[in-house]
């Protein structure tokens, strides 16, 4: 669904945007 990719590539930009912290966090998320 292209509202399922839009999502996903907005919680990827917003999650690389944050701090290192963040970004390793979303690492073991996924």
């Amino acid at each position: 669904m292209v509202l399922e990719a839009k999502v996903k590539q907005t919680f990827d930009l917003y999650m690389w945007s944050r701090p290192s912290r963040g970004r390793g966090r979303c690492s073991s998320f996924i």
